[in-house]
């Protein structure tokens, strides 16, 4: 069965491994910053919530949401009240099998069941090919400013 939950604590520093692999450390940058940001938002009822996906009660990826309006500078920044962001990751051993859609399906879940989102939003890197396929086969579309969207 497949499942989406809140990071643990003892679970960061897993994830802080997975993204300090080198195909990972490209499209996500810095593992610290990473990491840092995990630590101060971990367990909490945060604007930034961190989850772990599992199937078959196995660690299999790692995916996040946030409040584009609280996240800051970046291509989001302009984004209207309502808009979250997120973040996805799945192991490699996992993918082709159509669990990164499982995956996203129980985020977008998650953010309707626990914010005000009107819509969602996602920057994949203009490289990321398998990841930009996966938006688009949920609804994602393409705006004019690069970013994916979705409403709810």
């Amino acid at each position: 069965m497949d499942e989406l939950r809140k990071i643990r604590k003892e679970e960061i520093e897993m994830v802080f491994r997975w993204l300090s692999q080198p195909e990972h450390k490209e499209i996500f940058g810095d593992p610290f910053d990473w990491k840092e940001e995990m630590e101060t938002h971990a367990e909490k009822d945060s604007w930034l919530q961190h989850f772990i996906f599992e199937i078959e009660n196995e660690p299999a990826g790692f995916c996040q949401f946030y409040d584009c309006t609280k996240a800051g500078e970046g291509p989001w920044e302009n984004e209207a009240k309502g808009t979250y962001g997120i973040d996805f990751l799945l192991l490699k051993n996992f993918r082709g099998q159509g669990k990164a859609q499982r995956m996203l399906h129980l985020l977008l879940d998650t953010i309707r069941e626990n914010t005000d989102a009107l819509n969602v939003i996602a920057d994949p890197d203009a490289e990321n090919h398998a990841s930009i396929s996966i938006l688009r086969k949920i609804g994602f579309k393409k705006e004019d400013n690069g970013l994916f969207k979705k409403q709810l």
